[in-house]
């Protein structure tokens, strides 16, 4: 009887801690920085494209990213 009421404990408090990776902001904004940095790279592939500005706005945050040059 006293393990299953150890085990019981110990499996409420695992469930009751919160995720980090998920609640974490920073990882969110990691991964849309990761994200912009792939697709503006994509983009500057192109021959006829100098440089590219792309932003990003959620949940109030604005995430920005500015690549290439203004002049060959």
């Amino acid at each position: 009887m006293r393990t299953e009421f150890k085990l019981t404990i110990l499996m409420f408090s695992l469930l009751g801690c919160p995720n980090s990776v998920d609640k974490n902001p920073q990882n969110k904004t990691d991964l849309i920085k990761v994200s912009v940095d792939k697709n503006a790279n994509l983009f500057m592939m192109a021959p006829n494209i100098n440089s590219v500005s792309i932003g990003v706005y959620r949940n109030g945050e604005i995430h920005t990213g500015h690549y290439g040059e203004l002049d060959k």
